[in-house]
């Protein structure tokens, strides 16, 4: 025995119509097997919604994430004083990554472009600018990481160490631009694309040193900025030597 579908009374259990209301069982079946699809179908539907959504989501957040870079990297140009105050330090690591990324596109393309390298593969060229850049920057980055936290009870994190070292600093991050545009535009581009990235890590330098040493006389303070660049410039010197003897042995 089963129960009617519409009236619940007691019926056969094959019977197609219910004795008492005379509800087609058959009939109920067939809708009841028709529309467990549709709610199947809208489930994934959702889903994609649902998924979508958040792709946007998160695709307007890094907009306005990028759009807060920028109004902050602005900012710290503008200033009069050395430092507009900073509530995002991983904007420092993010003008480091810039840094280096935006000098060794340039200078890879500069190279590219001049006769007297030999012909390579401008990836492979990409990839040794950046080592070359790369070492440079993080020899100065972590030369200043030891010594400010040598100097403070407190000690900084490495976003914080980035943020003090490179706010200061921001103006490299468009001047990195205009090199990778000076690389993209002009032939010749090598010696223009050595002379910003030069004025780059002096940028850098003269940052490091007001940080640390806070020396207020012009005439100190350029020629410990110079200093302050020409260390790095040396241990990079004799490691790329060391590689390049190694390589011929």
């Amino acid at each position: 025995m089963k129960n009617c579908v519409k009236c619940g009374a007691e019926i056969s259990e094959g019977a197609k119509f219910c004795n008492v209301c005379g509800r087609n069982q058959e009939a109920e079946k067939v809708n009841a097997t028709q529309s467990e699809p549709v709610v199947e179908k809208n489930v994934p539907i959702q889903e994609k919604l649902s998924e979508q959504l958040k792709d946007n989501q998160t695709v307007q957040q890094l907009t306005n994430e990028s759009k807060n870079y920028f109004r902050w990297l602005n900012q710290q140009i503008k200033i009069s004083d050395k430092r507009a105050e900073s509530h995002v330090p991983l904007f420092g690591f993010i003008n480091f990554i810039l840094l280096i990324v935006l000098n060794s596109i340039a200078l890879s393309v500069s190279i590219g472009r001049f006769s007297f390298f030999v012909a390579k593969a401008p990836l492979a060229s990409f990839f040794e600018s950046v080592t070359v850049v790369g070492v440079y920057f993080s020899l100065l980055f972590f030369g200043f990481y030891f010594i400010v936290n040598r100097r403070r009870i407190q000690k900084l994190q490495f976003t914080e160490v980035f943020d003090a070292l490179l706010s200061p600093a921001s103006v490299v991050v468009y001047i990195s631009l205009g090199s990778v545009l000076l690389s993209l535009i002009m032939i010749e581009s090598i010696s223009f694309t050595v002379a910003l990235l030069l004025l780059s890590a002096l940028i850098v330098s003269l940052s490091f040193v007001d940080q640390i040493f806070k020396i207020s006389g012009a005439f100190g303070r350029f020629f410990l900025t110079l200093f302050t660049m020409a260390v790095p410039l040396t241990i990079l010197f004799f490691i790329l030597k060391f590689i390049v003897e190694t390589r011929m042995v």
